[in-house]
């Protein structure tokens, strides 16, 4: 595995039930941008075609913990979905506490006063953009 370096385009990920959030990075790691939705059933060819295209060394997970801080069950599937891409492509995997980022998601999309059809398909390509943007911003010197 490469190592990881501080320039280079970032694949963030909302991993739900259903659908897969999409967000990538800027080349400076300074902005996120929504790159769409995945189904499930075809997840694995895309985030493939994703890295491939955008030369991506490094995979953003958010990991949906409990309030409390604890684990959940789809904490763990979102941990073995990262063992998945790990595996199959040879890529650095880290996760970001993803607590409130669907409620964050689902106030942006209101504000903007989409339907609420509209904002369900939206609200898994926003809270990717979210939990990446989290990550990047985590990442960047303190100013003095």
């Amino acid at each position: 595995m490469a190592s990881i370096t501080e320039m280079g385009r970032v694949l963030g990920l909302d991993y739900g039930e259903k659908r897969v959030g999409v967000a990538l990075s800027d080349e400076t790691r300074t902005v996120a941008s929504g790159r769409g939705v995945l189904k499930r059933e075809t997840v694995a060819a895309e985030i493939s075609r994703l890295i491939s295209e955008n030369e991506i060394e490094l995979v953003v997970l958010g990991l949906p913990y409990n309030m409390d801080g604890s684990g959940s069950e789809m904490a763990e599937r979102v941990r073995d979905f990262g063992d998945f891409l790990k595996a199959r492509f040879g890529i650095s995997v880290e996760y970001m506490d993803e607590r409130l980022t669907s409620v964050e998601a689902e106030a942006t999309l209101r504000e903007q006063n989409l339907r609420p059809s509209r904002r369900r398909e939206l609200i898994d390509e926003v809270s990717a953009i979210l939990i990446l943007q989290s990550y990047l911003d985590s990442r960047k010197p303190a100013s003095i």
